[in-house]
């Protein structure tokens, strides 16, 4: 009986803390699919720039990161294969892409973009096309090719193809007669260096590393003789796809997978699997997944877009982009799967439903002090409600004693050492019954603070009871000797510093931490009876905001700190407090929640998704709406954990999600060069607009720049990842010992080169999950010398000019005495004077006037807001000459015209942030309403008028809050 009991236990420990990992498919349309509208994509290969090259029946296209476009390749003489159907793709040793079609093969440059055609044979069958149904380079470089004619091979000395006559099956007798000939559909080359030729009726033949004869599979072995489609999966099965139905074959080339029964109503068209042993099959009705687990075949459901039914359709290419990403082709055009192995579950608020939550904007979750099973979730004005984890049922809670639940607004919560459980409202403090499930008043223990609002609460381990109130402050209370202490608030040493608290905790050793949302950190000093202050100054000691939102001490006893400006660490040795930073991307958000799993990783709830950090391996990860999560905004101290979830509460309910599930990636995205800009008098030129700028391996060319070029900007585009959203990139000039990481959407780097001769930038990117390339491309710009026919030329410009100056001095003069003698200087109330030339004429004071009434025409107008506006559109609105318009804001205002321009954008910007109505607004939003053509001018330009970002300045002048 023991014996049984022991195994009971340890089956049922092994179901709860085994993880089950649940997969989640996501559909999204390619960026810039409707390029192309529904052509058929049929092939795909990347170059090793890490340029994504599809084939389809309409052409070629290249993939640059950010868009799709269609290859306009200049061929001599021949034009077809910019709009003939591409068959197959694949790249050589020296990064060249071949490109079969079905009128011929071409050999394609992809950094300069031009293609040369290969000549074929002719075909030994009279009046038949050789066309090309599979391209392939073996691992000795040699390149075949599968025709409806037999085998081609490329002869590198004569740099044309051959019929290859070793191959038994592709006699002299079979290629002239026509009835005997053999298709061939598919070529493949295995793990192990092996040859697989499929054909149309002869079986498929499988050759060694040095290409002899292996085995032939046919109709006995296979059920047919027509094989379409190889593939090997990563378990090394190699998978056929026959006319109707599918095998999959063992190491012994024997059929141990049958799939055909499965398939006898579905044309199967490919196949394709990740690294974790899942097998995708493409069919004219969807996509299905294989799981050798369980030998079981399932159909794949999109949970990404519903308007995109790929479910329902025929997949006729399915290629693996990285381990999580796919690239699929089908009768609606070009799409990707991702495949997501961790996923969020939500507790939400849903009409007409009694098993959901009460609200959805959440402020506590509780775990349940007797069992695990069970988390008490208040919500802001609907109430408390009861989560069974394990059968994912919620149950609300009853209000008694005439409590109405809409007029107590829940802040906070708290489970002593008694077991009981408490809320603190807007109206004093709520007492559960966990048995009945109700909730009634409490006077707690008579405290003064029955109708104020509740902000934290805490039961020390000494048994005292600390509890914050908005009117009454902190109050200490001892229930064994009913000592009641009230702290003070002041901005003297020693004194509690603000009433608005957001946390109160204590550590493992005893100490009491109090966070304020206005004066950052204290601590209790229990001898003393005082409370010492952390600095929230930016110095070298301590560097950590003075908003502060919640507390988490670690299983290595490291104290971590949520705040407004991101996460900050406790310091034991120094008694400082640090703002964490990650060496490979910064954290600068609001950490509102906090919570670590069983490996030591800690799981940020913030205003803009989930955030993980494994401070050990510095791997940082972001998850967002595009995860799973219904919203990117949490509240603060809403999280729980047990021993397989952890939750976190937002403003659209509660996530759940189990850390065991998430496996880092290994595939890191490259990066590449959009366009290279120089910038001059605050005009921007482009200088280079390819994607093509690669040298050799993460090499480019020298990029010599003008000496009055001032900024050089270099756009920056993510590669070989369809979900770039998460990506981050860096970069590092020649001279900085640090890399600075920079957001996708930032994907522009500003550099000031007026000091420098010749500097160097350094390039790499992450993944999605933040793990950084220990590979980078380099760019090399210097600022370009004069030769010595360029001092002879600037010289005769520099004559020419003095010549041209005197004679218009010339002109001047006899100009300004016939005006003076005449006496016809007339000031209208149009302009004060009509040209540059009369500006010594003018007092400096009309000048003056001048230019405040152009500026009062501006104001009035508000033509600042219009994103277009530029000098010359601006000089013709005011009905002046561009010249008079120059001299008027040089020395009337004493300014420029994008000086004077941006300083309207930026009060505008200002303003409408203190201005309730704008709100919803983003702070993009804002900027773009108020003139400003991108994030990165106006990041730029509000920092030189202000001297914060726009984000300092929000925060530190309390504009919005959390």
């Amino acid at each position: 009986m023991r014996l049984r009991k022991l195994i009971y236990i340890f089956i049922l420990f092994a179901s709860i803390t085994t993880p089950i990992y649940a997969y989640n498919y996501r559909f999204e349309a390619f960026p810039s699919a409707s390029v192309f509208g529904s052509d058929l994509c049929t092939s795909s290969a990347i170059d090793r720039n890490g340029f994504n090259w599809i084939g389809t029946n309409n052409g070629l296209f290249r993939w640059n990161g950010k868009e799709l476009q269609k290859a306009e390749l200049p061929i001599k003489n021949n034009n077809l294969i910019n709009d003939i159907k591409i068959t197959a793709l694949d790249v050589d040793s020296k990064g060249e892409l071949w490109v079969g079609s079905i009128a011929g093969v071409f050999r394609l440059n992809t950094v300069t973009l031009k293609a040369r055609i290969v000549p074929l044979p002719k075909s030994p069958v009279p009046n038949l096309i050789a066309n090309i149904n599979d391209l392939l380079i073996t691992p000795k470089g040699v390149v075949l090719i599968a025709t409806r004619n037999g085998l081609l091979r490329f002869n590198e000395k004569k740099q044309s193809f051959t019929y290859d006559k070793r191959f038994p099956f592709i006699s002299e007798k079979n290629r002239k007669v026509n009835k005997d000939r053999r298709v061939i559909t598919d070529l493949m080359n295995d793990s192990r260096g092996r040859l697989w030729v499929s054909t149309d009726g002869n079986g498929v033949h499988i050759f060694d590393k040095n290409e002899h004869p292996f085995i032939v599979l046919g109709h006995k072995q296979l059920g047919t003789s027509c094989i379409f489609t190889m593939y090997e999966d990563f378990s090394r099965r190699i998978w056929l796809v026959k006319s109707s139905g599918l095998v999959c074959l063992d190491d012994l080339y024997q059929p141990i997978i049958s799939v055909q029964s499965l398939f006898e109503d579905i044309k199967v068209n490919c196949v394709s699997s990740d690294d974790v042993n899942d097998v995708f099959i493409g069919t004219d009705n969807g996509i299905y997944k294989y799981q050798a687990d369980s030998n079981s075949i399932s159909l794949i459901k999109n949970s990404g877009d519903k308007d995109l039914h790929i479910e329902n359709d025929g997949v006729l290419y399915i290629r693996k982009w990285n381990n999580e990403q796919f690239i699929i082709g089908s009768r609606l055009g070009i799409f990707s799967m991702i495949k997501r192995r961790f996923k969020f579950d939500l507790f939400h608020f849903k009409d007409n439903e009694p098993e959901s939550l009460s609200g959805n904007l959440l402020r506590v979750v509780l775990q349940d002090p007797t069992t695990n099973r069970f988390l008490w979730i208040a919500t802001l004005n609907d109430g408390v409600d009861l989560l069974n984890t394990q059968k994912n049922k919620i149950y609300p809670v009853t209000f008694l004693d005439g409590v109405d639940k809409k007029n107590y607004s829940v802040r906070c919560g708290m489970v002593d050492h008694y077991k009981n459980i408490f809320f603190g409202t807007d109206k004093g403090i709520l007492r559960l019954d966990r048995g009945k499930r109700t909730l009634s008043r409490s006077n707690f223990y008579g405290l003064p603070i029955a109708n104020e609002p509740i902000l934290a609460m805490l039961h020390s381990t000494s048994g005292e009871y600390w509890i914050a109130g908005m009117n009454t402050g902190l109050l200490r209370y001892n229930p064994q000797t009913r000592y009641i202490k009230k702290y003070q608030t002041k901005k003297e040493k020693g004194y509690l510093p603000s009433r608005n608290i957001k946390a109160v905790y204590q550590t493992a050793n005893g100490s009491l931490w109090i966070g304020t949302h206005n004066r950052g950190i204290c601590r209790y000093d229990e001898v003393s009876d005082s409370f010492e202050l952390y600095s929230t100054k930016f110095d070298e000691k301590n560097n950590v905001s003075d908003k502060i939102f919640c507390f988490y001490e670690d299983s290595k006893g490291v104290l971590w700190v949520g705040t407004g400006k991101g996460l900050a660490v406790y310091d034991s040795v120094n008694n400082s407090f640090k703002e964490f930073k990650s060496s490979m991307v910064d954290v600068d958000v609001m950490v509102l929640s906090i919570e670590e799993d069983v490996q030591g990783r800690l799981w940020l709830g913030t205003n803009s998704g989930i955030r993980c950090i494994d401070v050990s391996s510095d791997i940082y990860t972001q998850f967002t709406v595009s995860d799973g999560l219904q919203s990117n905004v949490f509240e603060y101290n809403v999280s729980a954990k047990n021993a397989r979830y952890i939750y976190m509460g937002g403003n659209n309910g509660l996530n759940r999600f189990r850390p065991l599930d998430f496996v880092p990636r290994t595939t890191v995205t490259k990066v590449g060069i959009v366009s290279v800009r120089l910038q001059q008098n605050d005009e921007k030129e482009l200088l280079v607009s390819r994607s093509d700028l690669y040298k050799k391996e993460g090499g480019f060319n020298i990029i010599d720049l003008s000496t009055d070029i001032t900024d050089v900007s270099i756009e920056i585009t993510v590669l070989n990842s369809l979900d770039q959203s998460k990506c981050r990139f860096a970069y590092q000039i020649d001279g900085q010992p640090n890399w600075t990481w920079l957001e996708v959407s930032e994907s522009l780097i500003n550099i000031p080169v007026s000091n420098m001769k010749e500097f160097t930038v350094k390039i790499k990117s992450t993944n999605e999950d933040g793990v950084p390339s220990d590979k980078h491309i380099t760019l090399h710009l210097t600022q370009s010398s004069f030769s010595i026919a360029s001092w002879y030329l600037l010289v005769l410009i520099i004559a020419v000019v003095i010549l041209v100056g005197l004679y218009y001095i010339m002109r001047y003069n006899n100009k300004k005495i016939m005006v003076v003698n005449d006496s016809i200087i007339n000031h209208s109330e149009a302009s004060v004077f009509e040209s540059a030339e009369l500006k010594e004429l003018v007092s400096d004071n009309e000048i003056v006037l001048e230019g405040q009434r152009i500026r009062k025409v501006l104001k009035d107008n508000e033509w600042y807001l219009n994103r277009n506006l530029n000098k010359h559109l601006f000089a013709k609105q005011l009905n002046i000459s561009m010249s008079h318009l120059s001299v008027v804001l040089r020395d009337g205002l004493k300014t420029n015209f994008n000086d004077l321009i941006n300083g309207y954008r930026i009060e505008e910007v200002k303003k409408r942030l203190k201005d309730p109505t704008f709100k919803d607004y983003t702070l993009l939003g804002i900027a773009e309403d108020c003139g400003f053509n991108s994030k990165t001018s106006f990041y730029r330009i509000f920092k030189k008028y202000t001297g914060v970002t726009p984000t300092e300045y929000i925060q530190n002048d309390d504009i919005r809050e959390s």
